[in-house]
């Protein structure tokens, strides 16, 4: 149970500082694309680490994987809390990254493809939700430091693991399994990484309140196969409309929701039974899939935030001019914002505050007016970021499509004898 707690809470690290994504954009100053590397840095490693495990399967040994992976984890996790620059944290999850990779490929061999895959499956779920209550309730540093207890742990377990990979079924490859494992782990990317990004930069929710949201999606995930004994492409079916839905919706909370609840029912009803399916190959096909996802996505998004933020300067001037100010606090207010606008760092959303309360100030008649202004503009502002996501959801669902049709696929074996 404590080793299953661990894969789980290992698995999490691939989404778990998802909604701590603004506060490093604060902390750091750096634009969503290279912030996204703290994500697709450690995904990379873990897929890496996971395929080498698997090309070498007939010398890994659980206790090996699993304790030497646990060492390395714990060491990147610790120095990724003490992390005073992006570049360093990056690096750190890297190495993070390499860890989770030895320790889930150890988990497959000593636990068996199922118990595994259910484990991961949920700490993916869950990441998100844990990195954002941490993440509001003390910092993102929490993130790390509340892991090493749990990881700690389960050295003891770890150390009396006793399989090798080639005395289990965890070898063989299923091309239509990990095919489709990978397309879905990469459409997980918009149920997950945009759809945080969107609620608190395009809905103003706080982390512990987006994180509220984005716990639909596990409660959704964990609910679905009790409830439902549908299959696979279903499941699949369903998170391509979810990811669709998020398409069409984003500016509005409650559908954004809805939508991040019918992800979970599609991916309870899918991933685990993929990751079980795929087994050690697997593990690298899910992380992979995480990249894949990022790589098509995280450029994507950043290209139609800038655009639709260059769209929202022009509109927000237009609210400047026709706001019911005098003439002196509107240029002043202009010139503030335009400033301020010019030094905010390209695919990161200005703060007007500052400049309000300081025009509140100087103008204490005209703060009605300068208090409707601010919401406006914020509104505009918010409203254009929610937009931005909506080629990028598209991008996610495709996807999920791509998952539903590769399992779907005659397998190897049926072409085979069909040729016969």
């Amino acid at each position: 149970m404590i080793l299953l707690c661990a894969v789980a809470l290992v698995a999490a690290d691939s989404s778990i500082v998802v909604l701590a994504l603004p506060e490093l954009l604060t902390r750091f100053g750096n634009s969503i694309s290279a912030t996204a590397w703290t994500i697709t840095g450690f995904n990379s490693a873990a897929a890496i680490t996971a395929l080498l495990v698997y090309l070498l399967r007939s010398r890994s040994r659980a206790r090996t994987l699993l304790l030497g992976g646990l060492v390395l984890f714990t060491a990147a996790t610790v120095a990724c809390a003490a992390a005073t620059s992006l570049a360093f944290l990056i690096e750190c999850r890297v190495v993070q990254g390499a860890g989770a990779g030895l320790v889930l490929a150890g988990a497959v061999i000593e636990l068996g493809p199922a118990p595994a895959a259910s484990a991961t499956t949920v700490g993916l779920a869950l990441g998100p939700a844990l990195g954002g209550a941490l993440t509001q309730a003390f910092s993102w540093r929490a993130i790390f430091i509340a892991q090493l207890p749990f990881v700690g742990a389960a050295i003891v377990p770890a150390a009396r693991a006793t399989r090798r990979t080639a005395e289990t079924r965890t070898a063989r490859l299923r091309p239509r399994e990990t095919a489709a494992l990978v397309f879905a782990s990469a459409a997980l990317v918009g149920a997950l990484f945009l759809a945080v990004l969107l609620i608190v930069e395009g809905h103003g929710l706080s982390p512990i309140s987006a994180a509220a949201v984005v716990s639909l999606l596990p409660v959704a995930g964990l609910l679905a196969p009790r409830f439902s004994d549908a299959s696979p492409p279903f499941g699949l079916g369903v998170l391509a409309a979810g990811l669709a839905l998020l398409m069409l919706a984003t500016g509005s909370l409650v559908l954004v929701a809805v939508a991040l609840a019918a992800c979970g029912i599609g991916l309870g009803l899918s991933l685990s039974f993929l990751g079980e399916r795929a087994a050690l190959p697997g593990v690298a096909a899910r992380h992979a899939g995480v990249v894949l996802g990022l790589a098509l996505i995280a450029p994507l998004v950043a290209h139609d935030v800038s655009v639709n933020a260059r769209r929202a300067e022009l509109d927000g001037a237009a609210l400047v001019a026709r706001a019911h100010l005098p003439l002196l606090t509107k240029v002043g207010v202009g010139a503030a914002l335009y400033v301020k606008v010019k030094r905010t760092r390209q695919g990161r959303l200005p703060d007007f505050r500052r400049v309000f309360d300081t025009a509140r100030r100087l103008s204490p008649g005209a703060a009605p007016e300068l208090t409707a202004l601010e919401h406006r503009l914020v509104r505009t502002e918010r409203d254009a970021v929610a937009s931005a996501f909506a080629r990028s959801f598209g991008v996610s669902s495709v996807l999920a499509v791509l998952a539903f049709l590769a399992l779907l696929a005659p397998a190897p074996h049926a072409r085979n004898a069909g040729a016969d």
